[in-house]
């Protein structure tokens, strides 16, 4: 009888646990039309996510989030994550944020 309750404890905990998966690494990233790449204005290392709780996130806000952040209209060498959990999952975004200018500016 012990031993049934400690292995349903441990099984509760991993599920609660959750875990992360790198879903992708990017060189470059956005979700809008954007200029050239010619000139780039690097604004820092930026990171966002979107999270629902009995729900589905969306990856796209989540890269949104992380752009409008660093007031730019891109992302260079962006890692994307999904992070998985018993009630709540997520989609976290984390790059370099540049502004990319138009040929003409």
């Amino acid at each position: 009888m012990r031993s049934a309750f400690r292995v349903g404890v441990a099984a509760f905990s991993l599920c609660l646990a959750g875990c992360t998966l790198r879903t992708g690494d990017l060189n470059l990233i956005a979700t809008k039309n954007i200029p050239s790449t010619r000139e780039a204005e690097g604004h820092g290392r930026f990171e966002a996510s979107d999270c629902k709780v009995f729900g589905f996130p969306n990856i796209e806000e989540a890269i949104d989030r992380a752009i409008e952040k660093g007031d730019g209209n891109a992302m260079t060498d962006a890692v994307l994550y999904q992070d998985i959990g018993l009630f709540k999952s997520c989609y976290r975004a984390k790059g370099t944020v540049v502004k990319l200018k138009n040929i003409g500016d």
